[in-house]
């Protein structure tokens, strides 16, 4: 089903309840996935505007939001300023900190952060985890780690920008050196676990 359609439709509501049953990190959680999904498609200037209305949540969600509205843009130095002092406190904050540290190589900081990991994983996470350590400590090992986790394990991954990330990072360490049948391949199997998530 359409995103837009079941925000749309059940948004409201669902917040109207969770803040009248109490459950208002659920209720904070749930503004920032919408929010940040809607930062994909608006103006800067008007995920800004949006967030700076919002007096009932908390500041790190303001600031997850925002920067999420640059990283959109194209404008990753600003939202690693934003993520830089909010990272650690939640598992989805510290995975968008860490690919933005990636896209600057700045593996000595990556590794340091990921020593220092301390939030529930789930399986997706766990495996961008392990790909970051090799990337960034042992990059001689990505190839069989890609043909050995990414292939067939991308059925497990729900989060949408995690199969990006691991379908980009695939695909051009593949085609660096010549593998373009694996490239495809790879390509075929995360499109199609993206199209089961688009449309379940």
């Amino acid at each position: 089903m359409n995103k837009f359609v079941v925000i749309n439709t059940h948004y409201n509501s669902l917040l109207e309840e969770l803040i009248e049953l109490q459950y208002y990190d659920i209720a904070d959680d749930l503004i920032a996935e919408t929010l940040s999904y809607y930062a994909k498609y608006q103006d800067l200037k008007e995920t800004i505007k949006v967030v700076g209305k919002l007096n009932k949540i908390k500041k790190e969600t303001k600031d997850f939001v925002t920067a999420k509205g640059y990283y959109y843009q194209n404008r990753s130095d600003k939202a690693i300023k934003i993520m830089k002092n909010i990272f650690h406190l939640k598992r989805e904050y510290s995975v968008f900190y860490l690919r933005m540290l990636d896209q600057y190589q700045e593996g000595n900081e990556i590794l340091k952060i990921i020593a220092n990991f301390d939030h529930q994983l789930d399986f997706g996470t766990s495996l961008f985890i392990e790909f970051l350590k090799i990337k960034h400590q042992n990059s001689n090992q990505l190839i069989s780690f890609i043909k050995t986790n990414f292939y067939d394990n991308c059925i497990l991954i729900s989060e949408y920008e995690l199969l990006i990330y691991f379908l980009e990072e695939g695909k051009k360490i593949f085609k660096n050196i010549y593998y373009y049948k694996d490239a495809l391949n790879l390509e075929t199997k995360i499109i199609a676990r993206i199209k089961l998530l688009l449309f379940a």
